[in-house]
């Protein structure tokens, strides 16, 4: 196992050489966007997470005056951070990958790896789109019946799709990212024919 950090330079080079140097069009801009949106969001929540963290150990421990609510913001947030987290990751290939094809095409050229290879995580990549769109429709059915029971958190009170929520945005931000991904990976085996 391994991180993906080659795929991501090989796209880089593929959407390159596919528009002469810039980028190859509204879809990736709007990927970009949506990317650089989750990380701007994501590293707010963490500097919220790590203010209310040290207000909570100078209330409890200098003031003696715990904060009840604090324990469960910095829950539902780390929570979110994680379904956040993975959404970015996504659109920048970081997640775990297993190679288990790597030994077989050691004696492939350069070129025809690259084919099999482009092949493989395009048909990876349609898996995990069909499990994504399989998984945010159950979520989404889940948060529609949590919604009907009208739960609230313990101190906050607030309605607990909210925090809940954060479960189907991270995997609607996977689906939109590997649909991305697929779209670049079909692009790129067509031009380069394979």
């Amino acid at each position: 196992m391994r991180l993906n950090k080659t795929s991501n330079a090989q796209e880089e080079k593929n959407g390159a050489n596919l528009t002469t140097g810039q980028r190859k069009g509204y879809l990736d801009r709007i990927d970009k966007v949506v990317e650089n949106t989750g990380s701007i969001i994501l590293t707010a929540m963490f500097l919220v997470l790590t203010a209310v963290a040290i207000m909570q150990v100078v209330f409890r421990y200098a003031l003696n005056i715990p904060l009840a609510w604090s324990e469960e913001l910095m829950r539902y947030i780390f929570v979110w951070s994680a379904f956040l987290g993975a959404g970015v990751a996504t659109a920048r290939r970081m997640h775990i990958e297993v190679n288990i094809f790597s030994f077989l095409l050691d004696k492939k050229s350069p070129h025809q790896r690259e084919i099999i290879e482009r092949r493989i995580r395009i048909v990876a990549t349609a898996l995990m789109i069909i499990f994504l769109v399989y998984y945010s429709c159950q979520v989404m059915i889940f948060l529609l019946k949590v919604n009907m029971l009208d739960q609230y958190s313990t101190t906050m009170e607030i309605n607990m799709l909210w925090p809940m929520s954060g479960l189907f945005v991270g995997s609607v931000l996977m689906l939109f990212h590997y649909i991305m991904h697929f779209v670049r990976d079909i692009r790129a085996s067509h031009v380069q024919g394979g």
